[in-house]
């Protein structure tokens, strides 16, 4: 999973092994809080859990880079609370390899959606996710 967030994503290939995703409003795990009178909805709810992926007032920095086996992660961006809002993932294979599967969380109204495949652009092309709301 690149991206565990709720908010509208724009995915860019920055190059044939490496993209770039950056969220549109807030932060990686923020949710929509503008509204006068809150909709309910279960996205609420795993908001409180996102702790499972960073604990709260955990900060992050620009430049922060996490290794894996066969990919890698950069923070690119943070806002002011120092919470992602860019991160560069720079992959061992072409991102067009067929051992890598895309898929992509499909926020269904009023259901609870369900994952697609998910088409990755061309190179220097950007795509844009819509969150639950």
């Amino acid at each position: 999973m690149l991206a565990p967030g709720f908010n509208r994503l724009e995915i860019t290939r920055v190059d044939q092994k490496t993209l770039r995703l950056k969220i549109q409003d807030g932060n990686l795990l923020s949710v929509d809080k503008s509204q006068e009178r809150p909709r309910i909805h279960w996205v609420y709810l795993y908001r409180h859990y996102t702790g499972f992926f960073r604990r709260e007032g955990l900060a992050f920095q620009v430049g922060q880079r996490a290794e894996l086996s066969g990919m890698s992660a950069e923070v690119t961006g943070i806002d002011g609370d120092r919470q992602l809002t860019e991160a560069t993932f720079r992959f061992a294979v072409s991102l067009d390899d067929p051992s890598l599967c895309w898929l992509q969380w499909d926020w269904q109204p009023g259901g609870y959606g369900s994952y697609r495949p998910f088409k990755i652009p061309e190179v220097g092309q950007s795509v844009s996710i819509a969150g639950p709301f």
